[in-house]
């Protein structure tokens, strides 16, 4: 993707306004608006009509010179990349939507294009064209160390030579430059800036207007628009910022402001005034009503749903409290209470569960609640422990998930062997921990539910309801286990298979000419099997009743919007098991973060999984265990997987290793 000025400005009628800023006009109400250094130029928004700059003025193009001419500046500009724009002229030609619409609809205008100063002018460029392989290397050997996303460390070193170099080559005698030698104090600009935020902010004032209410101050990093918006924010103005020493203004504040003004507002009363901003604009303070536990429960859901997160954490030490953060790159702290408040919080989900909440012995429940815009179904855990009770809530949308096989995101070849397995017999989901295996479940019930057949599902915890199937939430399945068997289900689920009984009621199951799907943790078809066969299933049972085995890694996928070739090292690929040979005539992809992946440089998840039917091995094998096993954990249809997603830059380097080290 290539970009020009004069094709960009052309298209966005931008103007350069000061250091690192341009001005747009908005295309819907015509109000200016300003675009800053790093910002994704695809995502400008009018700030008064809240408008996207982009698409208004590819519509308003569309309007005046027609579809295909629109299309042909976009591809021009370098805005919308070749494959895009095929993809949405096909959609266009096949639909009855505008060609904009069909562009935005089919992933164009989704990358981020950052403003950027190239020569003496501004132009926008993705990440990728201002980074090269060396830079990303010593990244990921940062985020190893500090855990930080890749795209905001290589932001940061983006931003830091754009500074770099727009203040390098600033002129001497520009007015973007300040001499404060002889600069005489303007009382106004004095008086609108205290001496306390003069010196938290390293910002000396230099003129202010009370008509345009526009302070202007000298300060050492005049691109740091973070920090001159939160001086803005604290005195109500505008600020507009001029380059200085630091040096020269340390030295100008104390000659600007005399004893009796530094004295008027200490530091500390700064802080506080600090605080109490921040608290107005705590997403807490949207639920005005009831105890602080309640208010500070809702604002923790609300942000963990927000950033799709699997769970939340309520973990209580020995003199303090923690909430963390749960999904598939880890758990993250995103509060520290005081432990009087964690303990309520967790009083609470006890109180919503429908638990005993004076009994400290584990319990489990759940609850239904709207967060924001979707209700969710909230599942709690709780255990004491020897410094407090703690609580863990794992939660799913009622309506998400796959709708059927083919939406999981397997490989053609791979659907089609799934599809298979629905038809009779024993069928074993293998999957890790959290490694997509309830995923699977509801999408085979889906699948299986528009059948017609009497379907059962006995699950541990019930997170999605699927219409026409009968979802029991036990935890003990031989409770269950006769009433089950006078239904004479079709079709029988258990997710996950835990104990004896589970296993007995399955093979009734599929002996009386059913079919049974059940779900294990194992991270291996010889593992999944040895637990089977623990719980008293015979080795020539499964030989018999066609038995499909299907294990399964739920893997993290490289963002599209921000991918780039990445060779790994010979070194790389030999910790995971890979020979370069293997590569050859492909190269991974590594994303390197944008604002769609909120700069992770992954998005979405994919499985990997490998099926083994036991009806094509060798009958010998189930003869001696320890040959079947052997001869299972040689199977490389995982392995031989997650290869094929490296070789199609569906996934990174980094997600092989952990399906390669589990199996």
């Amino acid at each position: 993707m290539t970009t020009t000025l004069q094709s960009l400005s052309a298209f966005f009628g931008w103007t350069e306004v000061g250091l690192g800023r341009v001005q747009i006009v908005c295309q819907e109400c015509s109000r200016a608006f300003e675009l800053r250094l790093l910002q994704s130029a695809l995502e400008a928004v009018c700030s008064n009509c809240g408008a996207n700059a982009a698409f208004t003025r590819a519509r308003k193009l569309e309007q005046d010179k027609g579809p295909l001419e629109v299309a042909k500046l976009l591809k021009d500009t370098g805005l919308l990349s070749e494959a895009d724009h095929r993809r949405a002229l096909k959609r266009w030609r096949r639909g009855q939507e505008a060609l904009t619409d069909a562009i935005i609809q089919s992933g164009g205008l989704s990358k981020s294009l950052l403003l950027v100063r190239e020569g003496q002018e501004f132009t926008a460029l993705p990440l990728s064209r201002l980074i090269n392989a060396e830079q990303i290397g010593a990244a990921l050997e940062e985020r190893k160390r500090s855990g930080e996303k890749i795209g905001s460390i290589l932001t940061r070193r983006v931003l830091a030579d754009q500074k770099e170099r727009i203040l390098g080559e600033l002129p001497a005698d520009s007015p973007q430059r300040c001499d404060l030698e002889e600069l005489e104090p303007d009382p106004l600009a004095v008086a609108a800036l205290p001496y306390a935020l003069a010196e938290s902010f390293s910002a000396l004032p230099l003129s202010y207007d009370p008509t345009s209410k526009e302070l202007v101050v000298a300060t050492s990093d005049p691109l740091n628009f973070t920090a001159l918006d939160q001086l803005a924010f604290q005195l109500g103005v505008k600020v507009s910022a001029r380059l200085a020493d630091d040096d020269a203004i340390f030295m100008a504040l104390e000659s600007c402001y005399g004893p009796d003004l530094r004295s008027e507002l200490s530091l500390e009363d700064v802080d506080e005034e600090l605080d109490v901003l921040e608290a107005r604009a705590d997403p807490g303070q949207l639920w005005t009503e009831g105890p602080p536990e309640v208010r500070t429960l809702s604002v923790i859901l609300l942000q963990a749903v927000e950033e799709a997160a699997q769970a939340i954490g309520f973990e209580p030490t020995s003199s303090a409290f923690s909430v963390r953060l749960g999904n598939a790159e880890g758990l993250r702290e995103v509060m520290a209470p005081d432990k009087k408040l964690g303990q309520a919080m967790v009083d609470r989900l006890k109180v919503l569960s429908g638990m005993d909440t004076l009994s400290t012995l584990p319990q489990r429940g759940h609850f239904v609640d709207q967060v924001a815009s979707e209700r969710v179904r909230f599942k709690v855990i709780t255990l004491p422990t020897v410094v407090g009770e703690s609580a863990l809530v794992e939660f799913m949308p009622e309506q998400s998930g796959p709708v059927s096989i083919a939406e999981l995101g397997f490989f053609e070849e791979d659907t089609a062997e799934l599809q298979k397995s629905l038809g009779h017999g024993l069928v074993v989901s293998l999957a890790p921990h959290r490694g997509g295996a309830t995923t699977t479940h509801h999408a085979f019930l889906r699948e299986l539910a528009a059948t017609r057949r009497n379907v059962v599902s006995l699950e541990s915890s019930v997170r999605q309801l699927v219409p026409g199937v009968r979802q029991l939430e036990c935890g003990d399945v031989a409770a269950f286990s006769r009433a089950v068997s006078e239904i004479r289900p079709d079709v029988l689920f258990i997710d996950p298979l835990v104990d004896a009984a589970g296993m007995d009621l399955a093979i009734k199951t599929v002996l009386g000419g059913g079919q049974a799907f059940l779900s294990v943790e194992a991270p291996s078809a010889a593992h999944g099997l040895a637990w089977l066969w623990h719980l008293g299933a015979p080795p020539e049972l499964l030989l018999e009743v066609s038995t499909t085995v299907i294990t399964q890694h739920r893997v993290l996928r490289t963002c599209n919007g921000c991918s780039v070739d990445f060779e790994p090292k010979p070194a790389e690929l030999e910790a995971v098991g890979i020979r370069p040979a293997e590569l050859i005539g492909t190269i991974p992809k590594l994303g390197i973060g944008c604002w769609a992946c909120d700069n992770s440089g992954y998005l979405g998840s994919r499985a990997l999984f490998e099926v083994v039917h036991l009806q094509q091995l060798d009958p010998a094998l189930f003869e001696n265990p320890n040959r079947f096993f052997s001869a299972v954990r040689r199977f490389r249809g995982l392995r031989n997987s997650a290869l094929r997603a490296l070789r199609e830059g569906l996934i990174p380097l980094d997600e092989v290793r952990k399906v390669v080290t589990r199996v």
